[in-house]
């Protein structure tokens, strides 16, 4: 069925190959010994290939098709490229490397587990779930991957949760002397200051609060607790996602990309187009309480700015 190349298959059998797209897509890896997992195209971190999260990097690569033993050796991650580095693309090899860092490497072998069933067992149930969402489902477990956002955003939730987002302190960490100044304040930048503690965040969460009613933003722990009540917080966790991805979205393009500042409103913006974008996600009862949210926002820009004490 897999070496099948007729360029005009009946639709019989595109229905045939697109359900073993989905059975591929519905496993993923449990790392033992790293012998048989591909380091780049394999499933085993998070519901998608880091070569698909870490695109960028994957194009210039000079060996692909490695496996996890050729490539991490549980110190130094072995991987060679076509090109040097600008910064940008420096930033997210050093995410890279924080995620080869959370392997640990065991004299197991390498086993595939069914990620849409919580016991990692294959049932025909979950097969048909996947195929009617399109591809479109998170793995169960750690709570972060259960929610309704792109698996890019899954990866930078996690390298949040776990502090190794290339922020200037973990960066100078790394021995990179960069400016410790946030980008939008005066402030040392740390993740927490970053998305709860500087003067735009601070700015930007009273906005889903006003809509929900739940507040969130204080702190980490106020976003991430809702992560286990995905079922009952599913719009909200999709809305704390695109405002966290969107802030460090515009504080990229303000270093990368010499993107001026001119106010609030910019990463307001760029919450609703995002926000927009990800509806599609969500089930039609999340959905269209982020669709309330994003009208809310709608209205809100079209208000003056407001001067905050």
């Amino acid at each position: 069925i897999l070496c099948c190349n007729d360029p005009h298959p009946s639709q019989f059998w595109k229905g045939v190959m697109w359900a073993m797209k989905a059975v591929k897509l519905g496993y993923k890896w449990s790392v033992g010994n790293g012998r048989s997992v591909r380091f780049w195209e394999d499933i085993w971190f998070g519901n998608s290939p880091l070569a698909t999260q870490f695109w960028d990097l994957y194009c210039i690569v000079n060996d692909k098709n490695k496996t996890i033993a050729d490539t991490w050796d549980g110190d130094i991650l072995r991987i060679s490229f076509r090109r040097n580095f600008d910064d940008r693309l420096m930033e997210q090899w050093y995410q890279l490397v924080e995620i080869a860092s959370s392997l640990t490497l065991t004299n197991d072998t390498d086993a595939l587990i069914w990620q849409l069933e919580n016991k990692g067992v294959y049932s025909t149930s979950s097969l048909y779930h996947v195929i009617n969402f399109r591809g479109v489902q998170p793995v169960f477990i750690p709570s972060v991957w259960k929610l309704k956002i792109p698996p890019k955003i899954h990866v930078f939730l996690w390298l949040l949760a776990n502090n190794k987002l290339m922020t200037r302190d973990n960066l100078r960490k790394r021995q990179i002397i960069k400016p410790l100044e946030c980008v939008f304040c005066s402030e040392a930048e740390t993740c927490s200051h970053l998305f709860f503690d500087c003067v735009v965040s601070r700015q930007i969460w009273p906005l889903v609060l006003n809509h929900f009613g739940v507040d969130t933003g204080t702190d980490f722990e106020s976003v991430a607790r809702l992560w286990i009540a995905n079922k009952k917080h599913s719009a909200l966790n999709t809305a704390n996602a695109a405002v966290l991805w969107c802030i460090w979205k515009y504080r990229n393009s303000m270093i990368f990309n010499n993107t001026l500042w001119t106010s609030i409103k910019q990463v307001m913006r760029l919450i609703l187009k995002t926000i927009k974008n990800w509806v599609i996600l969500s089930s039609d009862g999340a959905a269209g309480r982020l669709e309330a949210f994003s009208t809310h926002l709608a209205t809100d820009l079209r208000q003056p700015l407001m001067i905050s004490g």
